[in-house]
C-alpha cells in the first residue's frame, strides 16, 4: 500500500509527491494551532517542556563551570597582551568558549530529557489521537512500575535513535569540511537532520501503539514525501534561537495529526503491520 492508499481522503486533490512533501510541511503548524485550541492539552504538554527546560538549563549552568579553562586553552597566556588586540583575543575567546560550553551543555540537556519525558508525550500523544477523532492506542493505567518501564523503554529506543544518527551524521560533518564538495555533505546533513527530527516527534505516537523500530523504519520509508515535508518544516522552525524548548510538544501534537492522518499502522505493508 502507498502512501495514498493510506488516506486517500489526505491525498485526493494531488497525489504527487511535491504535494505530499508540502502538505507533511503544514503539520507542524497545524499542531501549534491543534495544541492552541484545546486548552485541555496545555498541562500535558506543560509538564514535558519544563522538565526539558530544567535540564537543558541545568547542564548549561555546570557546562559553564569549565568556562575558564576552556577560554584559557583557546587563547594560552603566552599569547595574551595588556595591547588592545591581546584584550580583543581574549575576549573574542571568553565568548566562544561560552558559547560552546552553553550549545554542548544544552545538547546534552535535551538529549538527557527525551528519554526521560518520552511517556509524558506518549501521554500528550494518546490524548490528541482521541480528540482528533481516532480510535488512538488502548489507555494505559499509570503508576510508578508502568512509568519506570516506559523510561527504561524511551532509554533503549533512545539508544537506538541516536546510535543510527551518529554513525550517519559524524562522518557527514566530517565530509562537510571538505573544499568544492562540502557544500554537498552539509545539504546531506540537513536532509538527514529532517528525516532524524521526524522520527524523534513522531516517536511517542509510535510508541502508543508499540511499534518495534524496524516497523517505524518501514513506515517512514511508506510515507516518505509526507514524512520529509514535515522534517524540513521542522528544521526550519528550530533555526529559531530556544524554539525546542517552546515548539516541542506541537511538534510531538502535529506529528500525532500527521500520523493519523496517514492511516496510523495502515499505512504499515502487510508484513510489518502484523510483525
Amino acid at each position: 500500500m502507498d502512501e495514498s492508499a493510506a488516506n486517500p481522503e489526505l491525498m485526493t486533490e494531488a497525489p504527487g509527491r511535491v504535494t505530499r512533501f508540502f502538505r507533511g510541511a503544514s503539520y507542524p503548524f497545524r499542531g501549534c494551532i491543534f495544541l492552541a485550541r484545546n486548552s485541555g492539552l496545555w498541562a500535558k504538554a506543560a509538564l514535558p517542556a519544563a522538565i526539558t527546560l530544567t535540564l537543558i538549563l541545568g547542564f548549561a549552568g555546570a557546562a559553564l563551570y569549565f568556562l575558564e579553562p576552556i577560554s584559557g586553552f583557546l587563547l594560552p597566556d603566552s599569547l595574551s597582551s595588556e595591547a588592545w588586540w591581546g584584550r580583543a583575543a581574549s575576549g573574542a575567546a571568553t565568548a566562544l568558549a561560552a558559547l560552546g560550553c552553553v550549545l554542548v551543555g544544552s545538547l546534552a540537556g535535551f538529549a538527557t530529557a527525551m528519554p526521560l519525558v518520552g511517556p509524558l508525550n506518549e501521554l500528550l500523544s494518546e490524548s490528541v489521537e482521541r480528540l482528533y477523532g481516532s480510535e488512538g492506542a488502548a489507555a494505559k493505567e499509570w503508576s510508578i512500575r508502568v512509568l519506570s518501564k516506559d523510561i527504561l523503554r524511551a532509554l533503549g529506543t533512545a539508544a537506538q535513535r541516536f546510535l543510527i544518527f551518529g554513525v550517519i551524521y559524524i562522518p557527514l560533518l566530517a565530509l562537510s569540511f571538505i573544499p568544492g564538495v562540502g557544500l554537498i555533505f552539509t545539504a546531506a546533513i540537513l536532509v538527514y537532520s529532517a528525516y532524524f527530527l521526524t522520527l524523534t516527534f513522531i516517536e511517542p505516537c509510535q510508541d502508543c501503539h508499540r511499534m518495534t523500530f524496524k516497523q517505524k523504519l518501514a513506515w517512514s520509508r511508506r510515507t516518505a514525501p509526507s514524512f520529509m515535508g514535515f522534517g524540513a518544516a521542522t528544521v526550519l522552525l528550530l533555526l529559531v534561537p530556544c524554539a525546542a524548548l517552546v515548539l516541542a510538544p506541537a511538534l510531538v501534537t502535529g506529528a500525532t495529526l500527521l500520523w493519523v492522518d496517514l492511516g496510523g499502522l495502515g499505512a504499515l505493508p502487510d508484513p510489518e503491520a502484523s510483525a
